[in-house]
């Protein structure tokens, strides 16, 4: 997309709305919003009734289970009901939405293209895919940090092809110093030792799985079923895919585009660079938490971007 095409598409205002997935989650993460949203409580209830699950109680218990499904019930009901109170209470109108990995979900549905009742299935759907993949092939991954990113990408892949690993993968690309490798457990902890040594920070993330591998085939193949069932329409709002760092252009292609979002990379840094270069000057992340993702706008170079939490408006 060349700069005149990024302008049209963006239009003279430069807010973009950002949605975290998987990892995001706290226990009691909703209290917050549910006391300064007047209207969360009968949401709350409303999606609840389309999954059977209470999920007012899952936003503001004292525990949050870490299983897939609950997971993903819970970042994207937070993030339907954060999207609402930021646009209706404080007027937010952002030309670009995004979401990092399961995000793109709630992106989705907040750029109007697919039904909340929707976005609350198919978040059921894809954490219950996933949760069975994880039983079937257990694996894990973890970010590596320190060095730019080229070095550590050039690092890692080296190490994979001099020890013939074939079961482990460069799944996040999340900003100039930041990736995740995933893949077979066990492997993934002799490679930490290897770039410990080559001067590379390994941090285990604490997931079910190996999310956005090979592992995650069985799921996309289950996933692909429900998803020929959901009608998708026009966009209200442009999104950028964390899969591709480009616009989503055809809502008739989401099907196929999100059974293909289980088991590819994440793009975070090219979906980021896409912001940039469409002169977006404020990015408010719309999830729990001090803000992991605007934390990675900011990393961006020659990118003067303000960026906002949305702990900051309670």
């Amino acid at each position: 997309m060349n700069g005149r095409e990024i302008n049209e598409s963006v239009g003279v205002h430069r807010l973009a709305m950002v949605f975290p997935g998987q990892g995001g989650q706290t226990p009691g993460m909703g209290r917050a919003l549910v006391a300064a949203y007047p209207q969360a409580r009968r949401r709350l209830a409303a999606l609840s009734s389309v999954v059977d699950v209470d999920l007012e109680a899952l936003l503001c218990g004292d525990a949050l289970e870490r299983d897939p499904v609950s997971v993903h019930l819970a970042m994207v009901s937070f993030g339907i009901l954060a999207w609402e109170w930021l646009t209706r209470v404080h007027g937010l109108r952002p030309v670009l939405l995004a979401g990092h990995s399961l995000g793109e979900i709630t992106a989705l549905a907040c750029a109007g293209a697919l039904g909340a009742d929707d976005a609350m299935r198919l978040a059921a759907a894809r954490g219950r895919c996933l949760s069975e993949a994880c039983a079937q092939r257990a694996g894990g991954m973890t970010a590596f940090v320190g060095v730019p990113l080229d070095r550590m990408q050039a690092g890692i892949r080296h190490w994979i092809e001099a020890t013939g690993c074939d079961d482990l993968w460069i799944v996040n690309l999340n900003g100039p110093r930041q990736l995740v490798v995933a893949g077979d457990a066990a492997r993934l902890q002799v490679l930490e030792t290897a770039m410990n040594q080559l001067g590379l920070r390994a941090v285990p993330l604490a997931t079910a799985g190996a999310f956005h591998t090979p592992f995650m085939r069985a799921a996309a193949a289950e996933l692909a079923s429900l998803l020929r069932t959901i009608a998708f329409a026009p966009f209200q709002t442009p999104v950028v895919s964390s899969m591709t760092g480009r616009l989503l252009l055809r809502h008739e292609s989401l099907a196929t585009h999100l059974v293909l979002h289980v088991v590819k990379p994440v793009l975070w840094l090219e979906t980021m660079q896409f912001m940039r270069r469409a002169q977006t000057t404020r990015v408010v992340e719309a999830g729990p938490g001090k803000g992991v993702l605007v934390s990675l706008a900011r990393s961006i170079g020659e990118w003067k971007v303000g960026t906002q939490a949305l702990e900051n408006f309670t």
